[in-house]
C-alpha cells in the first residue's frame, strides 16, 4: 500500500457504496489497494488541483467487509487526520494483510474521531479466507466522468449517515 502524500491541511458522492458509520458504530474489514488522493472545495462541491485556495485534502480507499454471506468492497473517504493514522499504522501492520476494526465516536463534524485497531492474530482470516478476500473486485475511487477540477461533490460528506456492516 502506498501512501504518497504528506498532507498539511485539515478538513472535514455519487453512486459509490460508501462506508458510513454513526456515533458508536464499528465495522471490521481490511483495506485494499492504494488510496486515491485529491483536494476539494466542499462549498463548491468540486475537486480542484492541490494548492487551490480554500481546498482541503481528502482520500478514498477500498475497505473489504462482509455483506451478507460474502465479502464486499466499500469506499471509505476521509481527510488528513485519518490518512496520517493509516499511513503510520501501515508501517507496523501491512494494512492489505491485516483485519482492522474501525470505530466512530462523535456525531458532528467538529466532534467526530475514528479509532482504527488491528485485530489480534486469532481474529485474522485463514489462508483460504485471505484467498477469497483478495479476489474481491476493488471499486474505482476516482471521480467519474469529469476532470479533476470539475468533479461534482455529494450533498453531504460520505460519513454523515451510517449503515451497520458486520464482518
Amino acid at each position: 500500500m502506498k501512501f504518497q502524500s504528506a498532507p498539511s491541511q485539515s478538513s472535514s458522492g455519487g453512486s459509490l457504496p460508501f462506508l458510513k458509520l454513526k456515533d458508536g458504530e464499528r465495522v471490521v474489514g481490511v483495506f485494499k489497494g492504494n488510496p486515491y488522493e485529491f483536494h476539494h472545495i466542499f462549498s463548491e462541491k468540486k475537486v480542484v488541483p492541490e494548492g487551490t485556495k480554500g481546498s482541503a485534502f481528502r482520500f478514498r480507499i477500498n475497505f473489504i467487509t462482509k455483506g451478507g454471506a460474502s465479502y464486499v468492497p466499500k469506499v471509505w473517504e476521509q481527510g488528513v487526520t485519518v490518512y496520517r493514522m493509516l499511513k503510520d499504522l501501515n508501517e507496523s501492520y501491512p494494512l492489505e494483510e491485516t483485519v482492522v476494526e474501525i470505530k466512530r465516536s462523535g456525531s458532528a463534524k467538529d466532534d467526530t474521531t475514528y479509532s482504527i485497531l488491528p485485530l489480534p492474530p486469532k481474529n485474522q482470516p485463514s489462508e483460504a479466507g485471505w484467498k477469497v478476500i483478495n479476489q474481491v473486485q476493488l471499486l474505482s475511487l476516482e471521480h467519474e466522468g469529469v476532470k479533476k477540477d470539475e468533479a461534482p461533490w455529494p450533498d453531504e460528506p460520505p460519513h454523515a449517515d451510517g449503515e451497520e456492516l458486520p464482518f
